[in-house]
C-alpha cells in the first residue's frame, strides 16, 4: 500500500491519540437531506433539498480558561432547494488526552479570540425555509405545522452544532464549559454524557468497516441520544483514526390541531460524509 493510502485507513499522528490532530490536516465533507412536510392523506404539502459543502482545517489554536485548544476552522457552503449558497464560517476547538477529546463550549460562530455573534444573526434565512415546509398547507392549519417545524429545527440545529444552541452564549456544562465528544478507549458499549445542562449523551454501538468516497475505513458507530429527541429521531456518527467520516440523522413529528387530532406530519433525513482528505504524516 501507499503511504497515501496508508495514512487514509489509519490516521495520521500518535496511537495514545485517536484524532489526528496535527496543524494543516484537512477533511472535505458533503451533505444532503430532505425534510418534508406531509397532510393527513401523506400527500406532500411542503419540503425541501439541503445540500452541504464542509472544508475543515485544522488552523491554529486558541488559550481558553487555562487550557489551549486546537482549532478546527469548517468553511460551509450551503444551498437550499438549488437557490443561491449561503457561505458560512465555523470554529471548533478541541482537547485531546488519554481519556477522551473533548471540546470548549463556545459558540461555533465566535472567532478565534472573537466574541459570540448577535442572536438574531443565527435566524437569517430560517423564515423562508419555514416557508417551504408549508408552502401548500391550508392557512387555517399553517400555524400548526410551523410549530412542530420549529420543534424539529431546534433538535436539527442541537445536531449540527455538536449538542449546542447557536447564537447563544455557553452555558456552563462539564468540565468547565467542556463538551465530552470522545471517552476513551472506544469499544462497543463505551458510553458518556456529551453535556448535562442540555441532556446528551453518546454510546459506541458497534465497530464496522465503511466505504465512502474517500475510500475504505474501520470505524466506530456511535450513537447520540438526547432528551430533546422524539421517540422516532435517530442520531449516528462514524468515527476513525482519520477522523469523523459520516453523520446521519431522521427526525420527524406529528402535526395536531387544537383537539390534539393529528393533521400532518413531517419528516428530516440528512447523510454527511467524507469526500476526501489529507492528513500531515508523522
Amino acid at each position: 500500500l501507499s503511504l497515501a493510502l496508508s495514512l487514509l485507513t489509519l490516521g495520521a499522528g500518535p496511537s495514545h491519540l485517536y484524532v489526528p490532530l496535527d496543524q494543516g490536516n484537512r477533511w472535505h465533507v458533503v451533505g444532503e437531506g430532505r425534510f418534508v412536510t406531509l397532510d393527513p392523506s401523506g400527500a406532500q404539502v411542503g419540503g425541501f433539498t439541503v445540500r452541504d459543502d464542509y472544508l475543515r482545517t485544522i488552523d491554529g489554536t486558541e488559550d481558553l480558561s487555562g487550557r489551549t485548544y486546537t482549532l478546527m476552522r469548517q468553511d460551509l457552503t450551503e444551498t437550499v432547494d438549488g437557490g443561491a449558497p449561503d457561505e458560512l464560517t465555523l470554529w471548533v476547538r478541541y482537547r485531546q488526552d488519554r481519556s477522551g477529546l473533548y471540546e470548549a463550549d463556545v459558540d461555533l460562530l465566535t472567532p478565534p479570540g472573537g466574541e459570540p455573534p448577535a442572536a438574531d444573526a443565527t435566524q437569517a434565512g430560517r423564515a423562508s425555509v419555514g416557508d417551504y415546509m408549508v408552502r401548500h398547507v391550508p392557512e387555517n392549519r399553517r400555524a400548526a405545522y410551523r410549530a412542530v417545524w420549529d420543534r424539529l429545527q431546534t433538535r436539527v440545529d442541537a445536531i449540527h452544532a455538536a449538542a449546542r444552541r447557536l447564537g447563544t452564549r455557553p452555558a456552563r456544562t462539564l468540565a468547565e464549559n467542556e463538551l465530552t465528544r470522545l471517552r476513551y478507549p472506544l469499544h462497543p458499549g463505551q458510553s458518556w454524557e456529551i453535556r448535562t445542562d442540555i441532556p446528551f449523551s453518546s454510546e459506541v454501538e458497534a465497530v464496522e468497516s465503511v466505504t465512502l468516497p474517500a475510500g475504505r475505513f474501520a470505524s466506530q458507530r456511535i450513537r447520540i441520544d438526547s432528551g430533546l429527541f422524539g421517540p422516532k429521531d435517530r442520531v449516528h456518527f462514524w468515527m476513525s483514526r482519520s477522523g469523523q467520516l459520516a453523520l446521519e440523522y431522521h427526525v420527524e413529528g406529528d402535526v395536531t390541531d387544537e383537539n390534539g387530532n393529528v393533521v400532518g406530519h413531517m419528516t428530516g433525513d440528512y447523510r454527511e460524509e467524507l469526500l476526501d482528505l489529507s492528513l500531515v504524516a508523522r
